[in-house]
């Protein structure tokens, strides 16, 4: 995440930047930041869990996006995304028809410089969404994938696993993310990140 801008934009110049940058921005209340590019490592790791989950899907009602759908929270006029996203159903999205509000399951695979960031002040903000069910973090320098789910009392409990021979269970999507494909392909300690 790069630092935030000082000039507060609103919702149209916030979706007009990114329409004429091409670039993602996550805002919060009018400030925007530049969501840094992903490397190789983050990229392969990010398509690798969208085809796991889209494979144990495609029978089912679920969809499974990538890392260009934008999430809204409108409650906290928070836009944001994630590396996949899982929907129930059908998609729902904000008043500006532009982000999904609905997501079921939402997944950021995170490097060293954004791991805090995603943990705490973004899982904070995420878990206000009704639908959010199971929040995973994976990491991209090590295997070791970590879930937060929420319990039909809208508790949060967390798991987490390091064993490549393990898998991390979904249940709100009857999904499991095993590790060995999660990290397919992965060489850790790789130069060219």
């Amino acid at each position: 995440m790069a630092a935030e801008s000082r000039a507060l934009l609103s919702h149209e110049e916030y979706f007009a930047l990114e329409q004429a940058t091409g670039e993602r921005y996550e805002y919060a209340a009018g400030r925007v930041a530049l969501i840094a590019g992903s490397r190789p490592t983050h990229s392969l790791i990010a398509a690798n869990v969208v085809t796991c989950l889209g494979l144990q899907l495609r029978q089912r009602p679920c969809k499974v996006y990538n890392c260009s759908l934008r999430i809204a929270i409108g409650a906290l006029d928070f836009y944001t995304y994630a590396d996949a996203i899982v929907i129930a159903d059908a998609p729902r999205t904000d008043a500006f028809g532009e982000s999904l509000t609905n997501p079921l399951v939402l997944i950021e695979v995170s490097s060293p410089e954004i791991a805090s960031y995603d943990r705490t002040r973004k899982f904070m903000r995420c878990r206000s969404l009704e639908s959010l069910r199971d929040y995973v973090l994976i990491d991209q320098n090590a295997p070791f994938l970590q879930r937060f789910s929420r319990n039909e009392q809208g508790r949060w409990f967390w798991e987490g696993t390091d064993d490549l021979d393990t898998s991390i269970a979904l249940p709100s999507i009857e999904c499991a993310l095993p590790l060995a494909e999660v990290y397919a392909k992965v060489i850790f300690g790789e130069t060219a990140e």
